[in-house]
């Protein structure tokens, strides 16, 4: 690394820089060396230099959502913090700007434009870069709703850029690649008021003021699953207030975690262990990090901690109502991934216990109509002595047939609306219906 001072075009350089100068969080000791690229030509050199001698650098902008490592960072830190990576073009409706821009100063330049919308993302501590790879967003806004084009380099040295439609937003992540860094981005902007979009960027600021976070902290440091709130999860598993060395959750908002002058990554580590631990013991919930890692050993600590249920969900089928199975599949197994199961999807057409089965933890069928419902799944689950969510075979076998439901509803004198049944004796002497009626069939 020290051939990094003499390589070609290399000229932004620092050493034995504290992650506390260069994080919000401020754990960690320090980091070797520290490029900050004065343009995109001294970046590619940068980059050149890395590619040669195999290095992987870790991109940084405003250090808002990362951890540092307690040892000393022997890697590349590449943190785009120069004037060229800070500019901001305006045109008719959209908006060019430099991955090393400031959401609060983009939402701010943007209102003195005549351009809204950007106010919910204003009071996010962080930049166009990392805020677009992470999808950031706030109060049902996200980053994502606004871009037109995204352009940057790749650690090959290749140019890239790629459309909207190009690129997979999810919730608080893309498919943008690691090795891909972006440079800039164009945003379609709407047009406002000045006064009334600077008014909403104030309130939206001085709301996550209100919660008077106690100290330094990386932002939220789990991923909300689902529509489930992270911070309420950890509130209700008796999280707020919780130590480790001298880390703490906070008592204002469960979901940070505040570094009170002297935290060490290994204080933040085991403190969210801990606490995912508790929320997973509450409520059955593993909690995702959302906070990014230095030192990649110290996510997979946090990942691993928590052993997930392996579920298999059943979808498919081959009755009719195949295609709403599929639809409703689709939903619960993304429900269960979010709550931190792994989750194997699996379409069958045919009632078969497949080693997918065997192996899940728990099945989990989605199936409509036919074998799915009229009990003949459950019985081979129930047979290979397989746990699976439902009904047994036997409640299954006489919910799916109505007369035979009805039946054992009126014998067990539960109430139930009156019914005929038609089949092929009597449909020539179908009696007298008040109406309204449903027509359905039996077992469909």
């Amino acid at each position: 690394m020290e051939d990094l001072k003499n390589a070609k075009g290399v000229k932004s350089l620092r050493f034995d820089v504290p992650w506390a100068e260069i994080s919000t969080l401020g754990v960690g000791g320090l980091v070797n060396i520290l490029a900050e690229p004065f343009d995109d030509i001294e970046l590619r050199d940068v980059l050149s230099f890395c590619k040669q001698q195999k290095i992987k650098p870790l991109i940084i902008g405003a250090g808002s959502n990362i951890a540092g490592c307690d040892e000393p960072y022997k890697g590349l830190v590449i943190r785009l913090s120069n004037k060229i990576f800070h500019e901001i073009s305006f045109g008719r409706a959209h908006a060019t700007v430099g991955a090393g821009v400031r959401l609060k100063d983009l939402a701010e330049k943007a209102a003195e434009k005549g351009f809204g919308g950007l106010s919910p993302l204003a009071a996010i501590p962080g930049t166009i870069g990392g805020a677009v790879k992470m999808n950031a967003g706030a109060d049902g806004v996200s980053i994502s709703d606004f871009i037109e084009e995204i352009c940057g380099i790749d650690f090959d040295l290749q140019m890239w850029k790629a459309s909207k439609n190009e690129i997979s937003f999810s919730y608080r992540g893309s498919d943008i690649s690691e090795d891909k860094i972006i440079l800039a981005a164009i945003l379609r902007l709407e047009s406002k008021n000045t006064d009334s979009e600077q008014k909403e960027i104030n309130d939206a600021i001085k709301k996550r003021q209100t919660l008077k976070i106690e100290g330094r902290n990386a932002g939220c440091v789990f991923l909300n699953p689902g529509d489930a709130k992270a911070g309420k999860l950890l509130d209700l598993s008796d999280c707020k207030g919780m130590k480790e060395g001298k880390a703490f959750v906070s008592e204002r908002h469960a979901n940070y975690f505040i570094n009170s002058g002297e935290a060490s990554e290994k204080d933040i580590v085991n403190l969210m262990i801990r606490a995912k631990e508790k929320v997973f013991n509450k409520t059955g919930i593993i909690l995702k990090p959302e906070v990014k890692f230095a030192n990649p050993a110290s996510l997979d600590k946090i990942l691993n901690s928590i052993t997930p249920v392996k579920v298999a969900v059943l979808k498919g089928g081959s009755s009719n109502e195949r295609e709403v199975s599929l639809i409703s599949a689709k939903y619960v197994s993304e429900a269960l991934r979010n709550a931190g199961f792994q989750v194997t999807e699996i379409d069958i057409k045919e009632p078969i216990v497949s080693p997918e089965m065997k192996s899940a933890d728990a099945v989990f069928s989605v199936l409509h109509g036919g074998f799915g419902e009229n009990g003949e799944m459950q019985e081979k689950l129930e047979n290979a002595g397989i746990k699976f969510v439902g009904c047994s075979s036997c409640s299954s076998k006489n919910a799916i047939d109505k007369i035979k439901c009805k039946k054992i509803m009126i014998e067990n004198r539960i109430p139930t609306p009156d019914f005929v049944e038609i089949n092929s004796q009597n449909k020539d002497k179908i009696p007298e219906i008040e109406l309204p009626a449903v027509v359905k069939p039996p077992r469909e």
